[in-house]
């Protein structure tokens, strides 16, 4: 047996291959798990409401103040509307802050005051794209539920979000009475694409969101219009079934047991995902002895990283592989996680899609905006996605547009506080 043949034998056998993933038993438990997380039954997806309609009036001339506190970024823009579309008038891009080390919730909502109050004069319109887990209420603020990608901020558990935002701008100096509306990045890339009804994101993290009938949403009263967008926090979902290498890179988190879906996926997790992996291969004996030792010293990889040997045999495991053997072995492990990762998002993302009831017919095709670095710069990512999607994962053949928006969470971010702040349906 060569040894690309070993290595698919090693990673069925350890769990870690794409025909490891059963399709529909994804499809279905997702699904199972939305709907109770929409009556408010115990789930591994909180699917949390947003209070925020894709439908809504956009006032010509309106600004807002955006800031989007991600996994990696931190972003701040003053965005204005024109009939001529939505315009990025200034950014800044920074490390979000306890990116880097520990803070304390004050710390963090005062690094966040500090980047918006050059741009606060502009509008009292501020919106707030939240890339960890919040429940929002019909006031579109957010209580923290917790903080995920390995951000450390410390004793911020229940911190109403954009209440304190406004509070350290006032300690600032700031004496504008603003309007702040709150809301997910996913949420914010599907109302930053026009006419879509699924929003993915697979960067540092993994989510989605999607457009529901409001009247589905049972543990929701009293919210007018006719859909709401959910945000499924679908990095928590449980149930897909986790691989060794799974199991002992979750162990070696901040929060075991937390979060399966995107460990499984995201960038912030794969790279380490690859490295264990290659280690366990090395350690079954598929590469030449010294293979493991290199792999050990090595101490981390990034998925640049991993995507360079894919691409070129280049970067730091260049000089790790340097048998023919163990250069095809090794690019094998990382492109079957890659589809592995492709397979599993896929699932979940279907399992939206189908919600929706949109997609059945060539004429009507459903639209997924999908955004993320790991999504976009993945080698072959994309394509394998898509092929799942579209029917590849269950033989269901469904009519699906993949949609990408530039700057598309600031921009869905400034709709949403324009929509719901001084115009619109707010």
């Amino acid at each position: 047996m060569d040894s690309v043949s070993r290595v698919e034998a090693f990673l069925k056998e350890s769990g870690m291959h794409p025909d490891s993933v059963d399709f529909h038993s994804i499809y279905d438990d997702f699904q199972r798990d939305m709907m109770r997380g929409l009556a408010g039954e115990p789930s591994t997806l909180a699917m949390l409401p947003t209070y925020l309609s894709p439908d809504g009036a956009l006032c010509d001339g309106q600004t807002a103040v955006v800031v989007d506190i991600g996994g990696t970024n931190l972003r701040t823009a003053l965005v204005r509307y024109t009939s001529g579309g939505m315009e990025i008038v200034r950014s800044d891009t920074s490390p979000v802050p306890g990116r880097m080390s520990e803070i304390t919730m004050d710390e963090f909502f005062r690094a966040i005051a500090d980047k918006l109050r050059p741009l606060i004069e502009h509008s009292n319109n501020v919106g707030i794209c939240f890339s960890h887990a919040v429940a929002v209420g019909p006031d579109r603020d957010g209580r923290l539920i917790s903080f995920s990608k390995e951000v450390q901020v410390t004793g911020g558990a229940g911190a109403m979000i954009a209440h304190g935002i406004k509070e350290a701008l006032r300690a600032l100096g700031v004496q504008r009475d603003l309007s702040a509306t709150l809301l997910n990045d996913t949420a914010a890339v599907l109302l930053g694409a026009e006419q879509t009804s699924v929003g993915f994101v697979l960067g540092t993290g993994m989510n989605l969101s999607y457009v529901e009938q409001t009247t589905a949403i049972s543990k929701v009263s009293g919210f007018e219009p006719d859909t709401m967008i959910v945000n499924t926090e679908a990095g928590g979902f449980g149930r897909a079934r986790q691989g060794t290498f799974d199991r002992a890179l979750d162990a070696a988190t901040a929060d075991p047991g937390a979060h399966r879906l995107e460990k499984m996926t995201s960038g912030r997790y794969l790279g380490s995902l690859v490295l264990r992996t290659l280690r366990g291969a090395a350690d079954a004996g598929i590469f030449q002895p010294d293979v493991r030792q290199a792999l050990e010293r090595l101490g981390a990889l990034s998925p640049p990283e991993t995507d360079a040997f894919v691409i070129g045999g280049d970067g730091v495991l260049a000089p790790i592989f340097r048998a023919e053997g163990d250069v095809a072995a090794a690019q094998t492990v990382i492109v079957r996680l890659y589809e592995r990762a492709a397979k599993l998002t896929a699932a979940a993302v279907t399992a939206a899609i189908d919600k929706t009831h949109q997609g059945q017919s060539a004429g009507q095709p459903v639209r997924v905006a999908a955004e993320g670095s790991t999504f976009h710069k993945l080698h072959g990512f994309a394509d394998t996605f898509s092929r799942y999607v579209s029917g590849g994962g269950d033989g269901q053949k469904r009519r699906v547009e993949l949609v990408s928006a530039a700057q598309a969470t600031l921009i869905g971010t400034a709709r949403a506080a324009i929509t719901h702040g001084s115009c619109g349906i707010g």
